[in-house]
């Protein structure tokens, strides 16, 4: 699960599902309207009650949650960290994928 601000939804949604679409399934929480194309699923929740459900911490400028959540198919976090690039760090999200 990516957990993005919309102003980089777009360029993270499409990079990151190209690293990782092969090995999982990409969905795209989004803190405000925006494109976010590529991936498997993108819910809108301004009021940031899914980063919450999902542990996610808020940043030091206090905005809503960036980063990723690594989530097995039994629906358990397995990994979450912010990181307002997730895109950047693909491979470590492959490390963790190959983990699980």
């Amino acid at each position: 699960m990516l957990f993005l601000r919309p102003d980089d939804a777009a360029q993270e949604c499409r990079e990151v599902s190209r690293s990782v679409a092969s090995s999982a399934a990409v969905v795209a929480v989004l803190s405000g309207s925006a494109a976010c194309a590529e991936v498997a699923g993108v819910l809108v929740d301004p009021e940031g009650r899914t980063a919450a459900a999902y542990g996610m911490r808020v940043p030091a400028d206090g905005g809503p949650p960036v980063g990723y959540a690594v989530v097995d198919d039994r629906a358990m976090v397995r990994y979450r960290t912010l990181d307002p690039h997730p895109a950047a760090n693909s491979r470590e999200i492959m490390t963790v994928l190959a983990g699980l």
